[in-house]
């Protein structure tokens, strides 16, 4: 039987960031910061059982700058090895997806008709501007790639 993840609140103060984590994350920060503003806190951190961060560095960043006393948090039993590889293996897969810009176009646009503040959703404000009114003849594909150059 599988076994049941709990989100526990920990206090921000008691994680400990992996002092040797490859991600370069602080240009994020305030992005997400604005995102949890917006909408709440509904990524918990992943943590070993020491509370070392695992997964969500740039979340726990966003929470101390917003002056968060307590995160949402979900303990994970696991070894060293298996703490580095995972936090590896979470960053790594998440560059593999892409966009369908022209869904992504539909769903902006849909979102700015119903007021919602388009900032909270951590795009740049040219990016904003070239996603939600692109030229008929847009060419995506290096657009995306203009994307990937920037980060």
């Amino acid at each position: 039987m599988p076994r049941t993840m709990e989100v526990q609140q920990i206090k921000t103060d008691w994680l400990k960031p992996w002092a040797d984590n490859p991600r370069v994350n602080d240009h994020a920060v305030d992005a997400v910061a604005q995102s949890i503003s917006a909408f709440g806190f509904n990524v918990p951190i992943l943590c070993d059982q020491n509370l070392t961060i695992v997964a969500g560095h740039t979340r726990w960043k966003a929470a101390r700058k917003l002056g968060l006393q307590t995160v949402p948090v979900i303990v994970l039993e696991m070894t060293d090895a298996q703490r580095r590889a995972f936090a590896v293996a979470d960053n790594k897969t998440g560059e593999v997806a892409r966009w369908d810009f022209p869904k992504l176009e539909q769903v902006l646009t849909q979102l700015q008709s119903e007021k919602l503040d388009l900032r909270s959703l951590g795009f740049p404000d040219a990016e904003l501007l070239a996603l939600l009114a692109p030229p008929k003849d847009f060419d995506w594909a290096a657009f995306d790639e203009y994307r990937e150059s920037l980060e």
